[in-house]
């Protein structure tokens, strides 16, 4: 692929991308009684958010406990209470984590008359590349979203869906104004499109990977990601009538 944008660059930096220095799961160790030091602050709620990233894409999270993942993390459930009250909010925060620079990025390219397609483009590479990154993302959706009375599924609705969404139809309906794309596309009809083409072959991806022989990693993510670029753009671009009148 060509040169990457200064917004996949912020991407990688904030995600877990591959050629990024994963973040380790570390032995328990003994700590001091009490809260952590201003210098660990920040070290013992990252290494909590890493381990429960890795311990509930394993197990569920039903299936694991505050002091599996303080111990994975080697530190003491006391700082699950600490940092997030409990289990289901560490689970927040780690959900917020991995989505809130993705949000912050779409609210930034919406509105910029005539680049609606760049920004189209840049937004299906980006949302490609962060759920492919966070494997735990697919199977939240999968495990505690879809189902009815999935634990998250309000939670997921409220922060994630109810602000993405919104986001990418203003995006449509301004590359509809510019003459960008058809005059006739259904702006909501089109982000749910969209947002399926991006989601479904992650979610899908235990099932349909070996079959298709794709690891949805290296040259096998590029081709997923400019495949679903060009068939979105090609298939929502204006007339060259439209474009022109």
């Amino acid at each position: 692929m060509g040169r990457k944008s200064p917004t996949w660059r912020l991407f990688k930096h904030v995600f877990n991308i591959p050629g990024m220095a994963r973040a380790r799961i570390r032995k328990p160790r003994r700590r001091a009684v009490g809260r952590p030091g201003a210098a660990a602050d920040v070290d013992v709620r990252a290494a909590l958010i890493a381990a429960a990233k890795q311990l509930f894409l394993q197990l569920g999270f039903e299936n694991v406990t505050a002091r599996q993942i303080a111990a994975a993390a080697g530190t003491t459930p006391a700082m699950i209470h600490y940092y997030f009250d409990n289990k289901i909010g560490l689970f927040r925060a780690m959900v917020q984590e991995a989505i809130e620079p993705f949000v912050r990025m779409l609210s930034g390219v919406t509105g910029a008359p005539s680049q609606a397609d760049r920004d189209l483009a840049a937004l299906i590479d980006g949302h490609i590349r962060t759920a492919n990154a966070n494997a735990w993302i697919a199977s939240l959706i999968v495990n505690e979203v879809l189902p009815q009375g999935g634990k998250f599924r309000e939670t997921f609705v409220r922060d994630i869906v109810s602000r993405l969404l919104p986001m990418l139809v203003k995006l449509i309906e301004q590359g509809r104004r510019d003459g960008a794309f058809r005059a006739d596309l259904d702006p909501q009809l089109t982000a749910l499109s969209i947002v399926s083409l991006n989601i479904f072959p992650l979610i899908s991806r235990p099932i349909t990977a070996p079959v298709l022989g794709l690891k949805f990693e290296g040259v096998d993510l590029d081709r997923l990601i400019a495949h679903t670029t060009t068939l979105v753009l090609r298939g929502i671009a204006a007339e060259p009538a439209e474009r022109s009148s």
